[in-house]
C-alpha cells in the first residue's frame, strides 16, 4: 500500500499530501521497530556466544558443563 502511494504521489492532491506522509511515516516506523529487536538480537549473539538465543547452535552448547 505505502508503495502504491509512493508511485502515485504526483497524483494525490495537496490537501491529502500530509496525512499520507504521516501513513507512510507510521509504516516505516513500525518496520524500524520490527527490525530492530531482531537485529539487536543477532548482533547481541554474535558479541555474545554464551547468551541466550531462541536459535539452536551446536556452537554455544557448554559441553563441560552438561557432562555433570
Amino acid at each position: 500500500m505505502a508503495s502504491t502511494l509512493l508511485m502515485l504521489k504526483d497524483q494525490i492532491p495537496k490537501k491529502s499530501k500530509e496525512s499520507t506522509r504521516k501513513f507512510i511515516r507510521k509504516i516505516v516506523e513500525a518496520i524500524n521497530q520490527m527490525l530492530e529487536s531482531d537485529m539487536r538480537r543477532a548482533v547481541t549473539a554474535a558479541l555474545n556466544r554464551r547468551a541466550h538465543s531462541p536459535l539452536p547452535s551446536a556452537s554455544a552448547i557448554d559441553f563441560p558443563y552438561t557432562n555433570h
